[in-house]
Formats: structure tokens, sequence, C-alpha cells
């Protein structure tokens, strides 16, 4: 531990936390649409709408952070 001219201690910065490109958030609207193509897939038996809003969370990650990394040249 290092203490400064002043006598207070020395905290060391720490790096800027930076956000990768590749991290794909989907909105809230590009969620509803692909939750309500799911449940309309799964022929419009209600009961799931949680299911079919986290599935349509996951799809919409994944194929984010698979076209982010085809933007990006690295598949």
């Amino acid at each position: 531990m290092s203490v400064n001219k002043r006598g207070r201690i020395a905290v060391p910065s720490t790096p800027p936390v930076t956000v990768s490109s590749t991290n794909h958030h989907p909105n809230h609207r590009q969620i509803a649409t692909r939750a309500h193509q799911i449940f309309l897939d799964r022929g419009a038996t209600h009961g799931n709408d949680l299911d079919d809003w986290l599935q349509a969370e996951r799809e919409l990650v994944e194929t984010g952070e698979e076209a982010a990394l085809v933007q990006a040249g690295a598949v």
C-alpha cells in the first residue's frame, strides 16, 4: 500500500471497462416480435408466454453475436 504526499492512500487507477462489439442486446420490440412468431409456430396455444419470450431473447442474442462476428471478419 502506497501513501501519497498528503498522507492519503494512493489507489491505483483501473482501466476503463470496454464493451465487446460482439455483445448484442435485442430491444423489447424485437423480442416481442420473435416471441409472437414462436407462439404462432407452436399452433398459437396459450400458457407458454414466458418460455416463448426467453427462447426469443436467447435466439436473438445468439444470432446477433454470430452476425457481429461475421461482420468483424472473425468467422
